[in-house]
């Protein structure tokens, strides 16, 4: 499901502000990746504490009755033009639903379930999230990008 315009360009801004700077690398997946909180994933962990300007997006989201409770993990991803990400499920330990807040620049990810395929283009500032089948059952990717995005992942 994807909630669009789920933050302001005010929000957005204010967001794209907090996130830490990275070198560019110019490699095919994302450019960078930052985790705070919960150790799911070991690399790119910065801190097992979720910096408190982005403890407002998640507690948001909990607010509009999104998800059963605040997220205690977030990766930041940054993605350069031309950057994808391969199809995968992720890890059981991400919880039931994976949350998902885009920004800057919009990114067609694709749903794929064996032949079956669905495009979902995700716009700046909108949230999509993933349960059920398409959390558990169907892979999903991000097709090269045209233009610098991040995305801010929120899992339990």
């Amino acid at each position: 499901m994807i909630h669009y315009e789920f933050i302001s360009p005010e929000e957005e801004r204010f967001v794209l502000s907090k996130i830490p700077t990275s070198e560019v690398k110019g490699v095919r997946h994302r450019n960078a990746i930052w985790r705070y909180g919960t150790k799911i994933y070991s690399n790119g962990v910065v801190s097992k504490e979720i910096p408190v300007e982005f403890w407002y997006f998640a507690n948001k989201i909990y607010c509009a009755g999104l998800l059963p409770a605040i997220p205690t993990h977030i990766t930041i991803n940054e993605y350069l033009p031309g950057n994808t990400i391969a199809p995968h499920i992720d890890k059981p330990e991400s919880g039931e639903v994976i949350t998902v807040l885009s920004l800057l620049s919009e990114a067609e990810m694709v749903l794929s379930n064996g032949e079956e395929k669905k495009t979902l283009l995700l716009p700046p500032r909108s949230l999509l999230q993933l349960s059920g089948d398409e959390r558990w059952v169907w892979k999903h990717s991000i097709l090269p990008l045209n233009n610098k995005r991040y995305s801010i992942v929120f899992r339990d």
